[in-house]
């Protein structure tokens, strides 16, 4: 059952029909790793977090840089040179004490991710690089964990479902392996902070809306910022 706290917390969430108590719950329960803790994954924790999402546990190997404040907001000027997965566990404790955190500071690779992906239930993908997405959709078809892949241009911004418990096919890494990474990222072309905050937090609401109502499709959506238009593209096989 949820605490005096938890209720009052969560209250706006929980008097929404798709959630209430139950959902709350599930909510509690479920652990989620994410990878990268950029732009796209500090917005996206951060919403986790406040959401009430029970585990999180937070891989990058980085350190915070002058240059991720314009975009990094769970850091700021004063955490300069410091991990950026023991800020971020730092941030988010304060935000919410009700949920674990736990920093992982190391890249995800073939050696790490059995440790990585221990009793996960989610896979929040914000990575920078088609070779670490790629690894990371492979390791999760193999254990059969849910991944939800976002990625950032200065235009694009897009979502990627794999819901690999479900479904083994189609898989990322089937679709997208001859993509090298010739679209670049925000260090060599630039991104308004604002849109990279949208779209982690985008991802984030993706996760929560798929923790309270799971599909089994997997699909992509692709968001054009300057005309505001939404494609969604279902992927039913390859």
């Amino acid at each position: 059952m949820l605490t005096d706290q938890e209720f009052v917390r969560y209250s706006r969430q929980i008097m929404l029909p798709q959630c209430g108590e139950a959902g709350q719950l599930t909510l509690r329960q479920s652990r989620v790793l994410l990878i990268g803790i950029g732009g796209l994954g500090c917005a996206s924790a951060a919403a986790l977090a406040a959401a009430g999402v029970g585990y999180l546990r937070l891989c990058d190997n980085d350190k915070v840089e002058l240059s991720n404040l314009q975009r990094q907001l769970l850091f700021n000027t004063a955490d300069i040179g410091k991990l950026k997965v023991a800020v971020a566990q730092q941030a988010l404790a304060r935000l919410n004490p009700h949920i674990q955190i736990d920093g992982c500071p190391e890249r995800f690779a073939a050696d790490s991710a059995e440790s990585l992906l221990d009793g996960i239930d989610w896979v929040l993908d914000g990575s920078d690089n088609f070779a670490s997405r790629l690894l990371i959709s492979q390791h999760c078809q193999q254990r059969q964990i849910n991944l939800l892949s976002a990625a950032l241009s200065p235009r694009h911004g897009q979502l990627m479902l794999w819901p690999y418990r479900q479904q083994s096919t189609p898989a990322y890494h089937q679709l997208f392996s001859e993509v090298a990474d010739s679209a670049g990222n925000c260090l060599s072309q630039g991104v308004l902070a604002p849109f990279a905050a949208m779209i982690g937090q985008w991802q984030a609401s993706m996760l929560l809306q798929q923790l309270l109502k799971p599909t089994e499709q997997a699909a992509i959506w692709q968001l054009d910022a300057h005309s505001w238009q939404i494609q969604r593209i279902a992927l039913t096989g390859v």
